[in-house]
């Protein structure tokens, strides 16, 4: 949510970051409700200021939006389309993020080869930029894709075990966290509950707080479930 002291500070190119921060920071979070709030007024802001390139995140969101509700070909289009026009203001770095969202929304509608080609697409812009803050979910979503395309389970198994290297490596425990939950869900399919259990709660038991938000309430359910 926007800070209510914010609009003090007068300066709207400051005042469009915050809320493309801000849209982020739910994202992370899976807070699509307040991204949907911060989207409605980002999007006229920047189209009246002319912000070009913040603005294009507006409309990425939308289309992000449009997946989740099943449109699947005209928001993927539209997501794409907000890139473009990021990539003609002549910006090259960022965009493993935003092409990890594009992968997630395609994965919560089961549009596996279009995610498949986004996390590729994700994973050259790591490799050509060095960014690598996304990195270990953009393996743990390759693998959840390739699992709902039926694709051997040590294959899957791979990507997965990837993703939680890359986040040990990293201290990025929040992505840890993922990994190791689909990890925990694959051993869990193959009959191997207390080898699950203890994967999951071995991660789980090292956070202290943040226990409201989706990943960590997932992860607590899961845990329940295997027990």
């Amino acid at each position: 949510m926007l800070n209510p002291e914010a609009p003090k500070l007068g300066h709207r190119h400051t005042l469009a970051f915050i809320l493309l921060l801000d849209c982020e920071l739910n994202w992370f979070l899976g807070n699509f409700p307040q991204i949907d709030k911060d989207t409605e007024e980002l999007v006229p802001f920047c189209e009246k200021n002319g912000f070009i390139y913040i603005g294009a995140h507006g409309y990425f969101y939308r289309g992000e939006r449009a997946v989740l509700e099943g449109k699947v070909k005209e928001g993927i289009a539209q997501m794409r389309q907000s890139l473009a026009i990021m990539e003609g203001t002549g910006t090259l770095t960022c965009f493993s993020r935003l092409r990890a969202r594009v992968a997630e929304a395609c994965r919560k509608v089961g549009a596996l080869e279009e995610g498949l080609s986004a996390v590729d697409w994700a994973l050259e812009a790591v490799q050509k930029y060095d960014e690598r803050y996304m990195e270990a979910e953009l393996y743990r979503l390759k693998g959840e894709l390739l699992r709902m395309r039926g694709e051997p389970e040590n294959e899957v198994e791979k990507y997965f075990r990837q993703a939680i290297e890359l986040s040990r490596l990293r201290s990025a425990k929040s992505w840890e966290l993922r990994a190791v939950m689909s990890l925990s869900r694959l051993r869990q399919r193959q009959g191997k509950r207390e080898e699950a259990r203890k994967i999951l709660e071995e991660v789980y038991s090292w956070f202290t707080e943040g226990f409201a938000t989706p990943d960590l309430i997932e992860a607590k359910a899961l845990l329940e479930e295997l027990s």
